[in-house]
């Protein structure tokens, strides 16, 4: 029971009672299918669900490639991995967040035109993955140049200099391309 989990507790159980109070009593009580409801439900719910769930998976992928591909930064896997528990837990929440605002949705009238909050829900999620994605291009590209510059590299990097950068790209692709796909493909359908 430290100062810092302490201070979250009381953060949570606050902030737990606010959402609960708004949520049950106001929202769904009296602006159930609004646009206020919606916009609360896409943009803070399950957009939020999906940043919690696709980060972390990103960070324990990148931690399991670099560790087998890479050139990890710690000589042990126990001190290499200290931090995949807690992405794992926060995936976890990530995933629950958003299957519960979708079980929301689709208990609301899965076909129904939900308006502007869906749209800048799709929108921004795949301009999430095609911004993940062109970064790993780009990252692709950067280390093509520099590996046909290499006598010139060989004097500026220690060898193995590509292999982290790679995963990184690596990690990014595997990410960016379906979230982009995923949402970009509801939008067409939509329009």
């Amino acid at each position: 029971w430290t100062e810092g989990l302490r201070s979250s507790l009381v953060v949570m159980l606050v902030g737990a009672a606010l959402w609960a109070w708004h949520w049950l009593h106001g929202l769904v009580r009296r602006d159930r299918l609004t646009t206020l409801w919606r916009v609360q439900v896409f943009l803070f719910g399950a957009l939020l669900g999906v940043v919690l769930a696709v980060v972390p998976a990103a960070l324990v992928l990148y931690a399991i490639i670099e560790w087998f591909f890479g050139r990890p930064g710690s000589d042990t896997a126990a001190a290499h991995f200290a931090s995949t528990p807690a992405a794992l837990g926060t995936l976890v929440v990530g995933i629950a967040t958003w299957r519960y605002h979708r079980a929301v949705l689709s208990e609301a009238g899965a076909g129904q035109e939900r308006g502007g909050p869906e749209r800048i829900y799709r929108y921004l999620l795949a301009g999430a993955g095609l911004v993940a994605t062109a970064i790993a291009l780009a990252t692709f590209i950067a280390l093509a140049g520099e590996a046909l510059g290499r006598p010139v590299t060989e004097f500026v990097h220690a060898p193995g200099w590509w292999r982290n950068p790679l995963m990184r790209g690596v990690t990014l692709l595997v990410v960016g391309v379906p979230l982009w796909l995923r949402y970009w493909m509801e939008t067409q359908r939509a329009v």
